[in-house]
């Protein structure tokens, strides 16, 4: 998730759409301080206490309620709706939740998790299932701008046509979803190359003019900032 501290966010707002016939009661569980959510002690919990969950009718609305045993320091959010069996096809749910939690929103510090699983319960079959992973949903807090490295080869100077490797690489919080390698020529056209972490040959047309290049490795990550790191190298006539 990209934030940005200086207009720090008081929660989040998670939408989820669901069909089924006979949809019982819907539970977001999420852990406010990051930490991980132990499944086997949420479905037994959930399991031994649904009596006690508050049931809201057909109202499309929100109860959070603080959550004590097994699961730690969990919280619960649970809607609750019905619909008819006797319809031709299952109708679909949109489930909205807001979890407003100022300790995971404020105070920002990059790479802060916020994990948490649905519990979805079907009365008619009385059934639930967490998720359909079976597995905690995780949204990673991303605030700064990725690392952008670019590595040089050990000698700058070539020739008309010589080839000459540079590799570009970087780093972030939620990852890099590209690198590209550039190469402007004295004349202004320019080259570019794409991956990261791969040597990149520039050589042939690429290094067919004399003179000064400007070689810029660019970074972006998987929330769309940026960042750059610029270099020269000198290409000679024979």
């Amino acid at each position: 998730m990209k934030y940005d501290p200086t207009q720090p966010q008081r929660g989040i707002n998670i939408t989820i759409t669901f069909n089924d016939y006979n949809i019982d009661r819907v539970l977001l569980i999420y852990n406010s301080t990051g930490g991980s959510l132990n499944l086997t002690e949420i479905r037994n919990y959930t399991y031994s206490n649904v009596s006690r969950l508050n049931i809201l009718g057909t109202n499309i609305s929100g109860l959070i309620l603080e959550k004590g045993g097994g699961a730690g320091n969990a919280n619960l959010t649970t809607l609750q709706t019905r619909s008819k069996v006797q319809l031709t096809s299952a109708p679909g749910y949109v489930f909205s939740f807001n979890i407003s939690n100022n300790t995971w929103g404020l105070g920002a510090s990059d790479g802060k998790t916020f994990k948490y699983v649905f519990v979805v319960y079907d009365l008619y079959n009385n059934s639930e299932i967490i998720n359909n992973s079976n597995a905690e949903y995780i949204i990673a807090r991303d605030i700064n701008d990725p690392t952008a490295t670019l590595t040089a080869p050990s000698s700058t100077s070539i020739g008309v046509f010589d080839p000459i490797k540079y590799t570009c690489n970087g780093a972030d919080t939620s990852g890099l979803a590209s690198c590209t390698t550039k190469i402007t020529k004295p004349s202004a056209s320019t080259t570019s190359k794409t991956g990261c972490g791969t040597e990149q040959t520039f050589t042939s047309t690429d290094t067919n003019e004399a003179g000064t290049y400007t070689i810029a490795c660019t970074t972006v990550d998987n929330v769309g900032r940026s960042a750059e790191s610029s270099s020269t190298f000198t290409v000679s006539a024979a």
